[in-house]
């Protein structure tokens, strides 16, 4: 398995392993003539569909039945699900995100049912289903007379960094904290560093878009003893590694 394809980082040697990236990766039957069924996520169909699998090796994208594959990969289905008015009769201006054009759309929500690929603002899009256009941006602090602190991601020193808004204009690489920052920018970061080990343990880890360590956890021997990784949707897989 290519380990450093899975492992992101938070900082220089900060790792995490996040499920979208395990959803993108394709199947690999590995060298072994064992005859198994498994399901992998399709990335460009956007399905979870069968493969056979070899019986060793192999990557992570490599699941004993539909409903696994379905319930680890969902958090990848949302950018590219098509926009859903719903049924009610409400007209809210919503965006979301075409995965054709690779672009934030502006679409009419009906104010019930759809699905998650329906945003209220187009920076909430942008951070979600294109964070790395969003976190390329220079700081924009933008015009009028504020002066409101703001954080940006430097690409440069890959970090979260402070600078003041003024309250008009800018662009989409500003949060309002650092927390936010680095939930939408650093876990865009290859590892640089040394990855964590590849014990064959099995590890309890979460699904989130945006997946990171403790601060005080970093990629060494200990790794896999101290991973600590927050959710949003504190949806609970299990793993080896």
């Amino acid at each position: 398995m290519d380990i450093i394809s899975i492992y992101l980082c938070i900082n220089f040697n900060y790792c995490a392993l996040c499920f979208v990236e395990v959803c993108r990766l394709p199947p690999k039957t590995g060298p072994c003539r064992a005859y198994i069924t498994r399901f992998f996520y399709n990335s460009t169909s956007m399905k979870c569909e069968v493969f056979v699998y070899g019986g060793c090796d192999g990557n992570r994208n490599n699941f004993g039945n539909m409903a696994q594959c379905k319930k680890a990969c969902h958090m990848a289905e949302v950018c590219h699900l098509p926009p859903q008015t719903g049924s009610c009769n409400m007209y809210e201006d919503r965006y979301f995100y075409n995965s054709t054009s690779k672009s934030c759309n502006r679409f009419v929500y009906g104010g019930c049912d759809g699905n998650q690929n329906n945003f209220k603002h187009k920076a909430n899009c942008m951070h979600r289903c294109q964070p790395e256009k969003v976190c390329n941006q220079p700081p924009g602090p933008g015009g009028g007379s504020g002066n409101l602190k703001r954080f940006f991601y430097n690409s440069t020193s890959r970090s979260c960094e402070v600078f003041i808004y003024r309250g008009c204009g800018g662009n989409q690489n500003r949060f309002r904290s650092k927390r936010e920052c680095i939930h939408t920018c650093q876990p865009l970061v290859k590892c640089g560093g040394k990855p964590p080990p590849q014990k064959k343990q099995t590890y309890s880890v979460f699904s989130s878009p945006n997946c990171y360590l403790k601060w005080d956890t970093t990629c060494s021997e200990s790794v896999a003893e101290t991973i600590a990784l927050h959710s949003i949707q504190n949806s609970r897989f299990f793993v080896d590694i």
